[in-house]
């Protein structure tokens, strides 16, 4: 038959009409696909242990409609106990004679070291449409999100979006992720530059300041040495060894180094600017201390990022001694604990 027509009155019964020339009526209005507003649009979320469920939604396949009007749990099968699995949450859209009927259900896959999809039936009359894939890795109790793969609003299960459109999110899925691709790749170049450029001023200016620091503290133990000899001619040998134990402990405080650590999360303050508190005994409240970086020698440059990050922000802020205890003022917190070291002057 060429040409077919209706709907029409019947008369004396010549006139009736099968389900899917009453289907038809939508053809070339609504093509196949879930659609998207009504519910969550049929995707999969892993529950407790192995169960899964689909939610609330609504598809056209093949001349029949399926409605899914409260959230359907479904069981995976136990897991093998050497090989990998794929499963299909699908769709299944059965014309046959014997069947007529849409069902959701789950289709296992084969089980292999290296397992592939299970493979859709695509027939005359019995059609299979996957909601979402399931990874079922051998051994496993519980499936998680991590291994369920929506698959609708893909080619394999489109989105209609509204009548006479229908919607593939292939290329824009595929359009995004070159984008991103393009950002990182642009930014690691720019944060690689970045940190050899830092790196090199860092160890420029650290073997400048070592070798000034080098010839001054020389230099004052020259003088030191210098004018300890006069005082001892001045006040006698038991004064001048008492003053010079008194020098040489403040002498010590300054060559030696005092080390804290700045938890992120002990940062107090609704409202910039942040304050921390900590203890360091060898601290005086008439102290002046200067910040130096602690970042240890190999650290990776994801551990070089993260400190040099936090440390601008501890150095951009303020510090007050105590008497065994220094108080840090932040203007932002930072996102992770930091260890500096303090150098008396």
């Amino acid at each position: 038959m060429s040409v077919t027509s209706g709907f029409f009155n019947a008369l004396n019964g010549d006139r009736k009409y099968n389900a899917e020339e009453m289907s038809s009526i939508f053809d070339g209005i609504i093509e196949d696909g879930v659609l998207q507003h009504v519910g969550t649009a049929m995707v999969v979320t892993a529950m407790d242990n192995m169960n899964v469920y689909v939610g609330i939604g609504r598809a056209w396949f093949n001349h029949t409609w399926t409605l899914n009007d409260s959230i359907l749990p479904l069981e995976v099968t136990q897991a093998e106990v050497i090989l990998n699995r794929y499963d299909a949450v699908v769709l299944d859209v059965d014309a046959r004679t014997s069947v007529r009927a849409n069902t959701i259900k789950i289709v296992n896959g084969t089980p292999g070291s290296s397992p592939s999809k299970p493979e859709m039936i695509k027939d005359n009359d019995h059609w299979q449409y996957p909601l979402a894939y399931i990874y079922v890795a051998a051994g496993v109790t519980s499936i998680g999100q991590e291994n369920i793969t929506n698959c609708v609003g893909t080619s394999e299960c489109p989105f209609v979006t509204a009548p006479l459109e229908k919607m593939d999110i292939d290329a824009l899925i595929a359009k995004w992720e070159a984008q991103w691709n393009v950002w990182t790749e642009r930014n690691d170049s720019e944060w690689t530059s970045w940190t050899a450029k830092n790196d090199s001023e860092w160890a420029s200016w650290k073997a400048k300041n070592d070798s000034e620091w080098t010839e001054w503290t020389t230099k004052n133990e020259t003088d030191f040495k210098n004018w300890f000899a006069d005082i001892k001619g001045i006040l006698g040998e038991d004064a001048a060894t008492s003053l010079a134990d008194q020098i040489l402990q403040i002498k010590k405080r300054m060559v030696e180094f005092t080390q804290v650590t700045l938890t992120a999360d002990g940062w107090t303050g609704d409202s910039a600017p942040y304050v921390q508190t900590v203890e360091a005994s060898t601290i005086v409240e008439t102290d002046q201390p200067l910040l130096v970086s602690a970042l240890e020698d190999g650290a990776t440059p994801d551990v070089q990022k993260a400190y040099v990050k936090a440390f601008g922000i501890i150095a951009s802020g303020t510090g007050t001694t105590g008497n065994g205890n220094i108080t840090f003022k932040v203007y932002k917190k930072p996102d992770s604990d930091i260890t500096v070291k303090l150098k008396m002057v």
